[in-house]
C-alpha cells in the first residue's frame, strides 16, 4: 500500500502513516525511531486494547507518535474520551466517586456509597462475563466513568451504576456509556433492559428517554438521607 506521511508533527521523528484507519481513529504506522511498525494513535486517544488490534494487523506492540511536536498550546489536540475493561483500582474509583458525588450534589448520605460497594463487590465475585460487564471512560489515562451491564434473569438485563465525572461532563460520555451497554445487552441476548434511577437524576433520564427508555414505575421514598421520587424505567431491545 502506498505510504504518506502524518505531517509535520511526525516528520521530526520519522513517522509515517501506512494503510489508512484499520480501527476507528487509530492508524498502523512505520516509526524510525522504532526500527519496525508499531500501532500508533492519533488526536490524542491511547491505544485499544492488544485483542482489539490483532484482527486488523499483525502488529502487537503500542507506541504513541509524538504527532504534537511543533505544535502550540491551542494548536494540540485535545484527548478524547474512550471506553475500556476496569483496571486494579477502578472498581475502588467507582465506589468513591459514587459516594463524593452524590453526596456533593445531591446531599446524600454514606449508606449509598455502602450501597454501591456491595454492588460492586457481588459483580466482582460471581458475574458471568459472557452476559454481563463494567465499562469504565477513560479521558487522558483516568477514569471519568462507568456503567454496568447485569443479569436479572434470562431475558432481562439491568442497566446500573451509571456515572460521568464532572469533567467529562458536556462531551458525550454518558450516551457513549449508555449506548455500549445497550448494544451489548442486545448482543448477549437479551431483549429488555430495566434501570433504577430517581427523580433528581435529569441528565441521566434525559439520556434514557432519548433512546426509549420509558418511566414504568415511581414513588416517593426516604432513602439516602434525602426525599425524592424512586423510578424504574425500562427499553425493549
Amino acid at each position: 500500500a502506498a505510504v504518506q506521511t502524518l505531517g509535520k508533527g511526525c516528520q521530526p521523528v520519522g513517522c509515517q502513516l501506512a494503510r489508512g484507519i484499520p480501527y476507528h481513529h487509530f492508524f498502523v504506522a512505520e516509526c524510525e525511531l522504532h526500527g519496525k511498525p508499531r500501532i500508533a494513535t492519533y488526536s490524542g486517544l491511547p491505544a485499544p486494547p492488544e485483542q482489539s488490534l490483532r484482527s486488523h494487523s499483525p502488529i502487537a506492540q503500542p507506541c504513541t507518535i509524538p504527532h504534537n511536536a511543533g505544535m502550540t498550546t491551542r494548536e494540540r489536540p485535545q484527548p478524547r474520551i474512550f471506553l475500556r475493561a476496569p483496571r486494579p483500582g477502578d472498581y475502588g474509583w467507582i465506589i468513591a466517586r459514587h459516594g463524593a458525588i452524590y453526596a456533593a450534589e445531591f446531599g446524600w448520605d454514606i449508606a449509598f456509597e455502602g450501597l454501591v460497594a456491595r454492588l460492586v463487590a457481588d459483580f466482582v465475585a460471581s458475574h458471568d462475563p459472557a452476559r454481563e460487564r463494567c465499562w469504565i471512560a477513560d479521558l487522558g489515562g483516568q477514569p471519568v466513568g462507568s456503567v454496568f451491564c447485569t443479569g436479572k434473569d434470562d431475558d432481562t438485563a439491568k442497566l446500573r451504576m451509571l456515572i460521568v465525572d464532572a469533567q467529562a461532563r458536556g462531551h458525550g460520555a454518558g450516551g457513549l456509556l449508555v449506548d455500549t451497554c445497550m448494544a451489548f445487552a442486545r448482543e448477549a441476548g437479551y431483549r429488555r433492559m430495566t434501570l433504577w434511577t430517581n427523580d433528581i437524576l435529569t441528565a441521566a433520564r434525559n439520556l434514557y428517554a432519548a433512546r426509549g427508555w420509558v418511566l414504568t414505575s415511581s414513588e416517593p421514598v426516604h432513602q439516602f438521607g434525602q426525599s425524592m421520587v424512586s423510578e424504574t424505567w425500562a427499553v425493549e431491545l
